[in-house]
């Protein structure tokens, strides 16, 4: 019976804790199968504490010097250091690694905070990827010889297609684009102050450019063009920026121009196409530039080319590394409850191996230990030894019993008088 309680005991603990770590991380395993073991971190950490474990349990308990109270704490202090060890070191060493890895857009608090949310922007910004290069042609469809939009998204970067042109991409985006602008305007724009002077500075300023080949789809030609591609900054934000400004207000309030003020729309919808095609001969890629609701709006070109803005592809280029760490930090509320449970199922089961059941038998001889073993009074005198030896009582350790002792001085005084 009691063994069949230890195994039940045993299956709630590391067994356990593997089938809840594998619950937990199923969402993440299927968003991103397409990395490999990256996504099965956490997983490989639980069994690999669950094996370390099972091998000090098996060596202690094959153990004959230690007691089971012994071995018992050396199965909790195993349990400690497998399950609470691992994030003192990760608490450590994690943050920086994490902030250096990804240029201080990711942080470990925030993974830790909630990392079900990272998990989903990673699978999310595979899938706008990919979406973007089906739609202009750089990955082929089916009617091309290619797959469904659907299967190149479930076969994420295990397809070679998608792997390479991911990294060419970001090669180009970060030797022609991120890498060749200069501070302090690129920071400014990175924290957000992207005014009109910080724009023309990052526009007109000088840059020096590797010119990598970047692969493009060119629907006329029916080919790849791999022509290098000079980025603007705005492909770097890889959003529209917006600039207020009434126009059509301006226009109307001077002598002469209240007629042009009502086409300002047709006349921004018409030279969009010329001023794609002007930004991107100065610019080395175009800026489309459009009206609406008294805002000039300029986007740029990443949708068409294919690429996220640069922060997204540097993540995209290291999603491997990101679902390894957030599996990782998937588990480390589950190890930290699961080790003071375990630690509990250890004290049981110590229990049931027969801990705190346990004598050292305790000998003794005449000439040594605490006092000489008890003879009873087989050579005809009252006591052992001469002036009252005190008889020891039962079979444990003796005691001393000063009333018999007074009283066995007394009566050898009286008898040595009478002698």
């Amino acid at each position: 019976m009691k063994k069949a309680l230890q195994v039940i005991l045993h299956i709630l603990g590391f067994p356990a804790l593997i089938a809840l770590v594998v619950l937990v991380n199923l969402p993440i395993i299927k968003g991103g199968m397409s990395y490999g073991i990256f996504v099965f971190v956490g997983v490989i950490v639980a069994v690999v504490m669950a094996i370390i474990y099972y091998i000090a349990f098996l060596c202690v308990v094959k153990s004959k010097k230690k007691s089971i109270t012994k071995q018992t704490i050396t199965l909790i202090l195993v349990v400690f250091f497998c399950l609470c060890g691992l994030w003192v070191v990760a608490d450590v060493a994690l943050p920086d690694f994490l902030a250096s890895a990804t240029s201080n857009t990711i942080f470990y608090e925030d993974l830790v905070d909630n990392y079900q949310a990272r998990a989903l922007v990673n699978e999310a910004l595979l899938d706008e990827y990919i979406l973007r290069n089906y739609n202009n042609g750089n990955l082929p469809n089916e009617k091309n010889g290619g797959l469904t939009l659907k299967q190149y998204q479930e076969e994420g970067v295990r397809n070679e297609k998608v792997k390479q042109l991911l990294t060419i991409h970001f090669a180009s985006i970060d030797k022609d684009g991120y890498k060749s602008f200069v501070e302090p305007w690129i920071g400014m724009a990175n924290g957000g102050r992207l005014t009109i002077p910080t724009l023309v500075h990052l526009l007109l300023d000088e840059r020096e450019l590797q010119n990598v080949d970047y692969y493009l789809y060119d629907e006329a030609l029916k080919e790849v063009q791999t022509d290098p591609v000079m980025w603007n900054v705005l492909d770097m934000l890889g959003k529209p920026m917006d600039i207020a400004m009434d126009i059509e207000g301006m226009l109307a309030g001077m002598e002469g121009m209240e007629g042009i003020a009502g086409l300002v729309p047709v006349i921004f919808g018409a030279i969009q196409g010329p001023a794609a095609d002007i930004t991107e001969s100065l610019l080395g890629s175009p800026i489309y530039v459009t009206y609406a609701d008294k805002t000039i709006t300029l986007t740029p070109s990443n949708e068409s080319r294919g690429v996220l803005d640069y922060q997204s592809m540097a993540w995209l280029d290291s999603n491997g590394l990101l679902y390894a760490v957030v599996t990782l930090i998937s588990v480390r509320n589950i190890f930290l409850i699961f080790a003071i449970w375990i630690i509990l199922l250890n004290f049981a089961i110590g229990m049931l191996r027969g801990m705190g059941k346990e004598h050292k038998k305790v000998k003794y001889d005449e000439n040594g230990g605490s006092a000489p073993a008890y003879r009873g009074n087989a050579a005809g005198y009252p006591y052992p030894y001469p002036y009252g030896f005190v008889q020891i009582q039962g079979n444990d350790y003796g005691y001393l019993d000063m009333n018999r002792i007074r009283q066995n001085l007394i009566q050898g005084s009286q008898n040595g008088r009478m002698d």
